[in-house]
């Protein structure tokens, strides 16, 4: 199943890739970050991701139920 999950994850890459604003935004984060998530269709896994002019940064390849906000430590402002 561990390679199935990978496809999938590497399945959805493009499509975030491609138009990164299609996803909805997470609104319990710092408002003036645009982070957003999207779903993987057949496992409880989203990839989080922030979206800046000049790039689209996977943060994380968290699980829908636990441990939510994990990854924010791994956010940092541009500055």
């Amino acid at each position: 199943m561990g390679s199935e999950l990978l496809d999938e994850v590497q399945a959805t890459l493009p499509l975030i890739g491609g138009r990164p604003r299609s996803f909805p935004r997470l609104r319990d984060v710092d408002a003036t970050l645009e982070i957003r998530r999207a779903l993987l269709a057949r496992f409880p896994y989203a990839l989080v991701f922030l979206v800046r002019e000049d790039e689209v940064r996977v943060l994380a390849v968290a699980h829908a139920k636990r441990r939510p906000g994990y990854w924010l430590s791994r956010v940092r402002r541009k500055g």
